[in-house]
């Protein structure tokens, strides 16, 4: 970030939330993998997982969110690529970034 000006055109939020996703490797096969966000917004999200997507890697995100009421349930899926990596900072978990081709929200009551 040069001279601290932030160069993103949407606002990121800083979210903790179960993140399952799943992706087909340079194989074929289907590889799936969990984490939790670090940020999201509406273009894309930021991962932490021990899983390690490769980048341009077309990839299936379902984010679960927390909610104050156990009978509320959002869930947010996403379609997208990975265009960012990051070493693992601890030495366990990679951090790869997620640009949104598309995105769901979807909230069910649960009785």
């Amino acid at each position: 970030m040069p001279n601290g000006i932030e160069r993103r055109g949407f606002a990121r939020y800083a979210v903790r939330a179960a993140a399952h996703f799943k992706w087909i490797d340079v194989n074929g096969t289907v590889r799936c993998g969990q984490g939790l966000t670090r940020d999201i917004n509406s273009r894309g999200m930021f991962i932490y997982s021990e899983a390690q997507p490769m980048l341009a890697t077309d990839i299936e995100v379902e984010v679960r969110f927390s909610t104050v009421s156990d009978s509320i349930k959002l869930i947010m899926k996403a379609t997208g690529a990975v265009i960012r990596w990051e070493e693992p900072q601890d030495g366990i978990y990679y951090g790869f970034a997620v640009l949104n081709r598309d995105y769901s929200l979807q909230s069910d009551v649960i009785p």
